[in-house]
């Protein structure tokens, strides 16, 4: 029988190209030849790079080459490790009631009250700079007590007050401010909300879905509607503390309390499908998920940066399928103290699809939150923590520092860093982290608490600290820093004369 050896390396290497990552990986350790292949081949190096960021290829029409593609792979993991950004833009802003940052682009409103969306550029994946403006004439957002947008839909969703105690969902192009055209019903009516703005996870988009939410004290409401329709698919009302967020186009994610505390509620959004108001006993969750027992929040706030629809763009690679949802509690006991959780997407799919989800019964967090999942005390911090894809920026306090760091919870990635860092190649700045420990906080009965999600991480505090506003003598400290899929953006409050509440957002680009 002829050895495989004995086959031309172009045949070996399509073979190869073929294989998973793991067995790639086996047939490197295995064979000389083999491993030489993989080493030389630049298509099979490309396949590694892209699993090791969690990343896809992009459609073959880009005009850059495999060659081209790997460089560019390579030097954005090295720029993100060193946070060498490659370009630095300064915007001034007024201060909005809301604000939007999605995984490629910003919103901010000038002092003119014009409206403007910046595509946000990307040397190594080849993203110009683009910029939108809408008039005040067109649509003043400067009035608008919340917003939304999908720029993969050209899509911007406008809640506008009408009248002392209604509300209406105003749908429009992103880039022209007119009507969205492929919307049937351009204003949709939201029902009674209670006499106030949002108060709540306000509106979100997600696909063919958009949402409103509104609580106060003693009642909330969630609405989700089908924004091509109009079709209302749920009206739903209880008693706060509730939010939302869309997980995919399948899943909508409600965490809520009930007698034993904070509990994560997933439903498959095509058995809603009914207008008449429901409670959220009327509802059949596909998985419930307990956090750990102790206080009852007072409200939640939540952060998954809608994953974008990469068929639509042209990019050499693109962010995985899976992807980071970060879900935060505030305790009324001290007003300042919250606890966050931060869960990829593929463990709440994993969960749904296993065998637990025959049982009825809510899964209690020793079933499936020590292993899976962050938890994260976010008491005394400055900035809560912000999830993209696979990324996330955390911020810590150790003793009397607030210590941040930029994490990777690519699986693939942490476990090459480990094999890097014992042949000594792995980057100095970059570490593996893996268990985590939860302390120091009176919400759960039990203390600490330990996690473990796999990650490499590195350490930007010292990095951020050192931006200051420009041409501002007034400033405030950072306000926020928000991540995206090629940028960090540095938020801070100013002041200029004659004049309250503008800000200035440095977008840090790679």
């Amino acid at each position: 029988m002829a050895s495989f050896q004995g086959l031309p390396n172009e045949l070996l290497e399509s073979i190869l190209l073929e294989a998973d990552i793991q067995s790639i990986a086996r047939c490197r350790q295995v064979s000389k030849t083999l491993g030489e292949i993989i080493t030389n081949s630049k298509p099979i190096q490309y396949k590694i790079e892209l699993a090791i960021d969690g990343f896809e290829d992009g459609p073959a029409d880009f005009p850059w080459g495999t060659s081209e593609r790997l460089d560019a792979l390579r030097s954005r993991r090295l720029a993100w490790a060193k946070m060498q950004p490659m370009a630095l833009r300064v915007i001034n802003a007024r201060t909005p009631k809301w604000q939007m940052a999605s995984r490629n682009h910003i919103t901010w409103i000038d002092d003119a009250a014009k409206f403007h969306v910046l595509q946000i550029p990307s040397v190594f994946r080849g993203i110009p700079e683009r910029e939108w403006v809408i008039e005040p004439g067109v649509v003043n957002m400067v009035a608008a007590d919340d917003a939304a947008v999908d720029p993969d839909e050209d899509l911007l969703v406008v809640l506008e007050k009408r009248g002392i105690r209604n509300w209406v969902l105003s749908l429009r192009s992103l880039s022209t401010g007119e009507y969205h055209p492929e919307a049937e019903r351009s204003e949709i009516p939201v029902n009674d909300m209670y006499g106030s703005r949002t108060n709540g996870n306000g509106v979100r988009v997600f696909r063919d879905y958009m949402g409103i939410h509104f609580q106060c004290e003693t009642t909330g409401k969630l609405e989700i509607y089908n924004w091509r329709t109009g079709k209302l698919i749920l009206n739903l009302a209880m008693k706060p503390p509730f939010g939302y967020v869309f997980l995919s186009e399948e899943y909508l994610l409600i965490p809520h309390t009930d007698a034993e505390g904070g509990i994560l509620s997933v439903f498959q959004i095509d058995d809603f499908g009914r207008a008449e108001e429901r409670h959220i006993a009327d509802l059949i969750p596909e998985i419930q998920l307990r956090l750990p027992k102790g206080k009852n929040p007072g409200s939640f706030g939540l952060e998954l940066p809608q994953p974008r629809q990469w068929h639509k763009v042209k990019v050499p690679f693109h962010s995985g399928p899976d992807y980071l949802v970060a879900i935060t509690a505030y305790y009324h006991a001290a007003a300042l103290e919250a606890t966050t959780v931060i869960i990829p997407v593929s463990t709440i799919r994993h969960l749904i699809a296993g065998e637990r989800r025959l049982s009825q019964k809510p899964l209690e967090w020793f079933q499936w939150g020590t292993s899976g999942s962050r938890l994260i005390h976010t008491d005394p911090v400055l900035i809560y923590p912000q999830v993209n894809g696979m990324t996330a920026i955390i911020q810590q306090s150790h003793l009397d520092t607030k210590v941040t760091h930029l994490y990777n919870f690519g699986t693939l990635g942490y476990w090459k860093h480990l094999r890097d860092a014992a042949a000594l190649r792995a980057p100095p700045e970059v570490q593996a982290h893996g268990v985590s420990w939860y302390h120091g906080s009176a919400n759960f009965d039990d203390s600490p608490i330990m996690t473990l999600l796999l990650a490499r991480r590195v350490r930007i505090d010292h990095w951020f600290h050192q931006c200051r506003p420009v041409d501002r003598e007034d400033s405030r400290w950072v306000k926020d820093v928000l991540l995206g899929d090629d940028c960090i953006i540095v938020e801070f409050e100013v002041d200029p004369p004659h004049s309250h509440g503008h800000h200035q957002y440095q977008i840090f680009s790679f």
